[in-house]
């Protein structure tokens, strides 16, 4: 079983005059988490949320916030209650969700290698044809690959 984190919070930073420009994150230590996020602002980390914030009047025009405190949370508790907010807020500047279930990674895949399958049909079709043509070049070869394969699961 994982640690627990005694005072996990969720917490927003937010633009003081537009309220688009939000991130929600989360975190066991926010006076900790805050420090890192301004040191990152400030020396130049290119990412999304310090990219926007340099390019929107810098720190001193985002409020950074507490949305709500926890006690007792794991880590992934913790995450999926941020998943929540970010839900919740829908947040322009978070890039990526804060948790994802097994199931939901599962179709995520699925929908992905459909559309990989979709965009590179022409190179899967091209692939399929020279497997066929090993095939049928080498039978010799193929006869044996399938009596070991059926060794293997036997």
């Amino acid at each position: 079983m994982s640690p627990k984190n005694i005072f996990s919070c969720i917490y927003r930073i937010c633009h003081i005059t537009n309220n688009e420009l939000m991130y929600i994150g989360s975190t066991k230590n926010f006076n900790t988490r805050m420090s890192s996020h301004k040191h990152n602002i400030k020396y130049g980390l290119q990412n999304r949320l310090y990219s926007c914030i340099n390019a929107n009047g810098g720190l001193e025009c985002f409020k950074f916030d507490i949305l709500k405190t926890f006690e007792n949370l794991t880590k992934i508790e913790l995450r999926k209650k941020e998943d929540e907010f970010i839900k919740l807020f829908n947040p322009s500047l978070n890039t990526n969700r804060a948790y994802v279930s097994d199931e939901e990674k599962r179709a995520n895949n699925l929908i992905a290698v459909k559309k990989h399958r979709e965009n590179n049909e022409e190179y899967i079709n091209k692939c399929n044809e020279r497997s066929k043509e090993f095939r049928n070049n080498n039978p010799d070869y193929m006869k044996e690959y399938y009596k070991k394969r059926k060794r293997d699961f036997d």
